[in-house]
């Protein structure tokens, strides 16, 4: 019996076909994340992207809003590199332009074509 190539290796995942498309589940910081795909190559796209994130540090939540996402960016890595006045200059931005219109939206569906200058 030939045996199967393994394809991942320990720590990067699992993918399987589930339905009409394929699944694939990551442990990242003893907390489950399962990602779901047309394709095995874009779930595993997806997984890696998960393991990127969580190397940076990242909080991962595919159901996170950009809201939530936004204010964490905001306060870990654009307040220590910014002045006081700047900040709050921004931080009003923030409230009243981008939050009211993209703030809902799932992490996991914001899609470049939702952005556009008007």
């Amino acid at each position: 019996m030939a045996k199967r190539k393994k394809d991942r290796r320990y720590g990067e995942g699992s993918v399987y076909p589930y339905k009409k498309g394929y699944a694939g589940q990551i442990s990242i910081n003893f907390e489950r994340t399962t990602v779901y795909g047309k394709t095995e190559d874009e779930v595993r796209e997806k997984l890696d992207k998960l393991l990127l994130m969580s190397a940076q540090g990242l909080k991962l939540n595919p159901k996170m809003s950009f809201e939530s996402w936004l204010d964490f960016w905001f306060e870990r890595y654009h307040r220590p590199n910014c002045k006081e006045r700047t900040w709050k200059d921004n931080k009003a931005l923030m409230d009243n332009r981008i939050k009211p219109k993209l703030g809902k939206i799932n992490l996991s569906s914001l899609a470049l074509i939702r952005f556009r200058f008007s």
